[in-house]
């Protein structure tokens, strides 16, 4: 029994083999001395993958790692500015207690906490979501969801940056709590809200040597400041590990 090898395929675009693992040769073959084309003994397209439907996989796979690649880059680079920042907050905090520059530090801990919220929200919304905000971040634009309300999302597992964003807001925008040289009670602070500053700093239990009561006054609540940056840092570090 004779084969054709080389002839039907190379007029398909193919180069088969035949079941005698012969290459196929450059003229077509004989068939056999039946007459016709002897299909009975030639070798089937279920023999052989084509290459052309080979490629296209090949090239949407390799797409797919490329995006892949820079859409991890581009995280990683947004997670280096947040630590360069975080790094710059923590400097400085240390050199405005040193010059009692105290209304500073409540807008310090306030940026620590701008960035905490936003890498939280980040991290829990899917991958489509995180390149569509990349792409705002990297082009300067405004964040898509408001702080208060990534604030009230993080407040449903750390119930103290909801305390944190409320008082250290009025050290960012101009208030009264910038007279704290003079007026060390903090006016306007609700006997409520006292309530809920005092129990959210026990139970952090920052420094056993700290006490605070409802009567607290600025300078009071200054001291817990570094343990309620350092709380607050190692959050952010801990959702960008």
């Amino acid at each position: 029994m004779t084969c054709a090898s080389g002839g039907i395929g190379r007029l398909a675009g193919f180069r088969c083999q035949c079941f005698h693992k012969r290459a196929g040769s450059s003229p077509a073959s004989r068939t056999s001395k039946s007459g016709g084309m002897g299909f009975e003994n030639v070798v089937t397209f279920s023999n052989f993958i084509p290459i052309f439907v080979i490629l296209p996989l090949t090239n949407k796979m390799s797409i797919g790692c490329e995006e892949e690649i820079e859409m991890r880059d581009r995280k990683n680079e947004f997670f280096d500015i947040v630590r360069a920042r975080s790094g710059e907050n923590e400097k400085a905090l240390n050199l405005l207690l040193n010059e009692r520059c105290y209304a500073l530090i409540g807008a310090i801990i306030r940026m620590e906490l701008d960035s905490l919220i936003r890498v939280y929200n980040f991290n829990n919304v899917d991958s489509r979501k995180q390149e569509q905000l990349l792409n705002r971040f990297f082009a300067s634009g405004k964040w898509p969801n408001t702080d208060s309300n990534m604030v009230k999302s993080m407040s449903r597992s750390l119930g103290w940056t909801e305390h944190i964003y409320e008082f250290c807001c009025a050290f960012v925008h101009l208030s009264p709590y910038h007279d704290w040289a003079s007026d060390d009670t903090i006016p306007n602070l609700t006997q409520d809200k006292r309530h809920l500053i005092v129990n959210a700093i026990r139970s952090q239990q920052y420094d056993p040597t700290l006490v605070i009561d409802e009567n607290f006054g600025f300078t009071d609540l200054i001291l817990f400041a570094p343990h309620i940056f350092n709380k607050l840092r190692d959050n952010l570090l801990y959702e960008m590990r």
